[in-house]
């Protein structure tokens, strides 16, 4: 597959791994009441990378997952400048109305009064929030040495001592362009198995 430019190629990296990582929450949620939106539907869409829920039994909100997915060969940098401040806003409420319509319809098959209590008494709650940036390091050795610099700040944008509520993953390859190169063909010819 052949690109114009190099941003288009970087714009379908960013598209393709933010899907990895949609796969990657639902894997890790199967068997709870776990409900996420779709990934975007075309490279360079802009917005938020992902929101998700978890219901507790009783189907209240115990958890609104709010996610960055960022394919970059400069991590510190877009960590720094795009990713600490949209976690930001969220913490002081800047994008509640989209949290509300985004989860109002990701939960729609709940009973309608009951999903406006829900909402009403838990969405904007920042103690259930919890944050994820999915990012691309340069390094891999030593983790003790560039994880703390690589997420440096993330306690000053989600602030308190609840851990659990920053989460940072990390997917090293060497090379990512050629790594998304060899990567995506891959993909296409899977895909192209299960129409048939």
């Amino acid at each position: 597959m052949s690109y114009n430019s190099n941003e288009e190629r970087y714009k379908r990296d960013g598209w393709v791994y933010q899907m990895i990582n949609w796969v990657a929450i639902n894997q890790e949620h199967i068997g709870r009441k776990f409900f996420v939106q779709l990934p975007h539907d075309a490279p360079a869409q802009h917005g938020i990378d992902g929101i998700a829920v978890l219901l507790k039994d009783d189907n209240n909100l115990e958890q609104v997952i709010i996610s960055e997915d960022k394919y970059t060969e400069n991590a510190r940098e877009t960590v720094r400048l795009q990713v600490w401040p949209d976690f930001a806003k969220f913490e002081e409420g800047t994008h509640n109305i989209q949290l509300v319509s985004r989860i109002t319809y990701m939960l729609h098959h709940l009973d309608p009064s009951q999903l406006l209590t829900s909402i009403n008494a838990d969405i904007y709650r920042p103690e259930i929030r919890k944050y994820r940036v999915a990012i691309t390091p340069k390094n891999n050795t030593n983790n003790q040495v560039w994880r703390p610099k690589l997420f440096k700040d993330y306690d000053k944008m989600v602030k308190g001592t609840d851990v659990v509520r920053r989460n940072s993953l990390t997917f090293y390859q060497s090379d990512i362009r050629q790594w998304m190169d060899n990567f995506c063909p891959k993909v296409a010819t899977y895909l192209k198995t299960l129409k048939s």
